[in-house]
């Protein structure tokens, strides 16, 4: 017998000998699993129930039917659950009024199984008996196994009472799964693995007799060195005790390990020495960047205020000579943004907001601010873009960025003449052009390709008369290709230069809608430049109004303080300082608790951070606003920072009316939430929700080539807290994002501006995995949704590969219109907001062309007529299909027509619904 027929025998038997235990302990194991898992299941379904039992009771002010209602409206959340096992649940409300102690608020069942137990309760319809009730205290967050005699059915039990703040119960849930029906395919394994294993012990014992004769010793020990190898001992030498095919086999083992070991050991040192450099590249421009903004922001900020007349009268050299420090201090600040924005170019981590862009305000407003800032220069200035080749589909202050760039360099290098913008299409690439002309001192054809590269100028002498860095150009090309646009120069030097500029020509009907000019600006993408035009209105706001509002400035660093001191001054508030964060907890406590706390994040001994955390201890984001101020504005750090419980964010150097505004928001958020908690002003609080939902709704809708999407939405008389959120990635692929919060009015809307924030930062990375998108956002909101739960609904369209990738959180499904055929895509999962780590499900579907897609909340299905009926499913359906041959926009019209209609509401009521009503409606219209 030769040693290759011996190995045969050799596996042969260890397979049999290795299959024995292995499926036996894999079956118990697998049945162990399965029983916590149902435990642990068990337990998550009776506390969301009782929690949600909790929140529907205090949400409708202790109202019993309206309870009832709202916990019928949930049962779509036990379904996934009969098939692992749930067989009956209920609530059960706790109250020290007999007649209302014991009442069952809800009942669910799995109508497929007999429950015999369920009799022996002798329970009334409406309460549980005063046995039952004394069981539910005894056995209070228990697991109880039970055996029902009538059946030989073995069940779980778990009961979850839930107090109220001050101890006192208010409701329970109780919660009974089946072990049989858990257990059932285990069950059907076992008797398989069962006959398996007698055969196996069969085959087992006849080969036992053959492998008993087999010298198996080489095989082990090579056996044996591949687990050392495994566990990381490459260093293991396989004994070499003959020279057939093992003593082969082990030598090439050896000599493999050998090779493996060095090889492992350099690509370690290699990888230790690339995550060195490149975290001490990280730390240099961290660093670099936060040392160099306090100054400059110290130097704009006190100049600024200097010129306001913080300090008094000033005379005119000396107004231009702050004019000066002023313009060269932000010039500097632009500087240390173009270093900055040139690294996350180059990795890749800047994120385009897409909006519709008028060029031409942009080019007059550059032009205003760079006259300003370079008086000397007297030569024609022209701005000759026709109106209707203004407006394009891009991120507004990264073209805002790029225009700034260009004409600054036009500016710089023209002495006479003049600067002139202009714009031409150009039909055959489909494109607008748009053309920066100057009369400057022109660049060298030799330096075409060079002038967009780091730290070059086309005067390259030792002087750089003109100053600058070299880096406009570079990064001006690389935004432009972000936009799928180009960049070229022609020149004749000593004549001047002619830039152009390409981007995609949109039509008018395909332009973004662009209704609101103060939209909101990314801090990613944040630009030095002020947009005074967007602020004048706080100039003229009466600073006696002001006196009643505390504002405590929290920094170590005392220019920074007196940069917000002479700003918040000029506008009335009463101001104190804290230099430490010790001593603005002090402070907290012992005096009259301020409106607002203005928070730097680097200071010695202790962060911001760690400041604003013992913040959020006692006082709610609502009761003490928090505005963190910092040099630093990685989108880390905001993430950090809006964790740790902050309000909003804002990196220096900022300007003086953009803190103003940001301190002004928040202290009237504040107000709002004060008006809602005393009830004092209803109308106020519907004003401010209503304020809220309309800020946090997208102000467009993303364009894409084959996809045509609209939204709609149309608030409730009390606003029920929906939201909508887009995410492009490219002209090909975007995000689609529906969630509607529990209950109404401003905590609803708070919840709502949440979603926004939570969307923005958690969409970038996983845009195209709704599972994981899902996950990430369910988790940042139940650190502050103080027990109120959204649902939500994702869904990512890739339209290279036609399909739509969706995860939903207790939502309603997305309905696909094909053809005249009604399809809905969910994928089954927990609201949002009430338990953490939830793993969601993720469903693909294929789409074509002609598929209309749409999401919705529960507003449509769940308004009612004056006769009281539901318009329901059917009649929305029906409405989806009637309207298959409109837009999208259209469409949208169409539903809120017949919803008025039904409801019989007037013209006067045209806005007022028993719920917000959203949707979102997306025709695939090419692939």
């Amino acid at each position: 017998m030769n040693i290759r027929t011996k190995l045969v025998l050799i596996i042969m038997f260890i397979i049999l000998v290795a299959t024995l235990p292995i499926s036996y302990l894999m079956l118990e194991k697998a049945e162990k699993d399965i029983v916590l898992s149902v435990l642990e299941k068990q337990k998550m379904v009776g506390e969301v129930l009782v929690n949600l039992t909790k929140n529907f009771l205090l949400n409708s002010g202790v109202d019993i039917e309206s309870t009832k209602l709202d916990l019928k409206e949930i049962k779509f959340f036990f379904e996934p659950e009969f098939k692992r096992g749930l067989v009956y649940a209920d609530s059960i409300l706790l109250s020290e009024k007999s007649q209302y102690n014991g009442m069952i608020l809800n009942q669910v069942q799995n109508k497929k199984k007999n429950l015999n137990f369920l009799e022996s309760w002798n329970s009334s319809e409406t309460h549980i008996s005063s046995k039952e009730l004394n069981e539910i205290f005894l056995m209070h967050e228990k697991v109880i196994t039970f055996l029902d005699k009538s059946s030989g059915e073995e069940f779980f039990e778990y009961i979850k009472i839930q107090r109220l703040s001050n101890g006192i119960p208010i409701c329970a849930s109780r919660v009974f799964f089946s072990k049989s029906i858990a257990l059932k395919e285990i069950y059907k394994q076992k008797k398989i693995s069962y006959t398996y294993i007698i055969l196996a012990l069969f085959i087992v014992g006849i080969f036992g007799i053959f492998a008993s004769r087999i010298f198996t010793k080489p095989f082990f020990n090579l056996m044996y060195g591949i687990k050392k190898i495994e566990s990381g001992d490459l260093t293991y030498q396989v004994p070499i005790k003959s020279s057939d095919e093992f003593g082969l086999l082990a030598s090439s083992f050896n000599s493999m390990s050998s090779k493996l070991f060095k090889n492992i050991n350099k690509l370690k040192k290699v990888n230790l020495d690339l995550e060195y450099a490149s975290k001490l590249k990280d730390e240099f421009l961290a660093n670099t960047s936060h040392e160099l903004r306090t100054p400059i922001h110290g130097i704009v900020g006190i100049t600024d205020s200097i010129l306001d007349g913080v300090t008094g009268e000033i005379n005119n050299e000396l107004r231009s000579n702050l004019n000066m420090i002023l313009s060269s201090g932000r010039r500097l600040a632009t500087l240390v943004d173009d270093i900055l924005d040139l690294s996350r170019l180059r990795e890749n981590k800047i994120n385009l907001k897409i909006s519709k862009v008028d060029v031409r305000i942009i080019v007059d407003q550059i032009f205003s601010i760079l006259s300003m800032t370079m008086t000397h220069k007297n030569f024609l200035k022209n701005n000759d873009i026709p109106e209707y080749l203004s407006f394009i589909n891009a991120d507004e202050n990264r073209i805002y960025q790029i225009f700034m760039n260009l004409l600054t360099n036009a500016f710089k290098f023209t002495e006479i003449g003049s600067v002139t913008v202009s714009a031409y299409e150009d039909l055959e690439k489909n494109k607008i052009v748009y053309t920066i002309v100057d009369t400057g001192i022109g660049i060298s054809e030799d330096k075409y390709d060079s002038i967009f590269e780091s730290f070059e100028q086309a005067d390259g002498s030792i002087e750089r008369k003109y100053g600058g860095t070299g880096l406009g150009l570079p990064i001006s090309k690389k935004l432009i290709e972000l936009h799928d646009g180009n960049i070229w120069v022609e020149s004749k030097v000593g004549i001047g230069s002619n830039f152009y500029v390409s981007f995609d020509k949109v039509e008018n009907d395909k332009l973004l809608d662009y209704k609101d000019q103060n939209k909101e600006i990314s801090i990613d993408s944040y630009n030095n430049y002020e947009n005074h035009y967007q602020y004048n209105d706080l100039e003229k706001v009466d600073k006696n109004s002001k006196k009643e509002k505390k504002v405590l400035i929290v920094d170590d660093e005392v220019v920074n303080i007196q940069v917000l001191i002479n700003n918040l001054s000029l506008i009335g508030y009463e101001i104190s300082v804290a230099k430490s964060g010790k001593e603005a907890l002090e402070k907290i406590k012992k005096e009259t608790l301020p409106d607002i706390v203005l928070l730097d994040v680097m200071m010695p001994e202790m962060s911001g951070f760690d400041v604003c955390k013992i913040i959020r201890k006692d006082w709610s984001q609502y009761q003490l606003p928090v505005l963190m101020l910092t040099a630093k504005k990685g989108t880390e750090d905001v993430i950090y920072g809006l964790k740790c419980g902050a309000n909003d964010y804002i990196t220096k150097p900022f300007s003086k009316s953009e803190l103003l505004t940001r301190v002004e928001n928040l202290i009237k958020l504040k107000e709002g939430v004060e008006h809602y908690k005393t009830l004092s002003i209803l109308q106020e609080e519907l004003d401010v929700a209503s304020s809220i939902q309309k800020a946090i709704l997208p102000k467009s809708t993303p364009s894409l080539n084959g996809i045509d999407i609209s939204f709609g939405y149309k608030s409730a008389a009390e606003i029920g807290g929906d939201f909508v959120g887009f995410h492009q990635v490219d002209n090909r692929k975007v995000g689609l994002f529906i969630a509607d919060v529990a209950g109404h009015g401003v905590p609803a809307a708070l919840i709502s501006s949440m979603l926004k924030v939570i969307f923005n930062f958690e969409i970038i990375d996983y845009a195209s995995t709704p599972d994981k998108f899902m996950f990430e956002f369910n988790n940042e909101l139940c650190k502050d949704t103080h027990e109120r739960f959204v649902t939500a609904c994702y869904g990512f369209i890739n339209l290279e590969k036609m399909k739509i990738t969706t995860s939903n959180a207790g939502h309603w499904p997305i309905i696909i219109l094909r053809t005249n055929e009604i399809i809905q895509i969910n994928a089954k999962g927990v609201f949002m907001g009430i338990l953490e780590n939830v793993i969601y499900d993720v469903t693909e579907f294929d789409l074509l062309v002609g598929d209309r897609v749409v999401f919705y909340t529960d507003g449509i299905i769940e308004e009612r007529s004056v006769d009281d009926e539901m318009f329901g499913e059917e009649r929305f359906f029906d409405l989806i299909k009637n309207g298959k041959s409109l837009s999208p926009d259209k469409f949208i019209k169409l539903l809120y027509d017949n919803l008025i209609e039904f409801t019989a509401k007037n013209e006067n009521e045209r806005e007022s619904f028993e719920d917000d009503i959203t949707f979102i409606v997306a025709d695939i219209i090419s692939s």
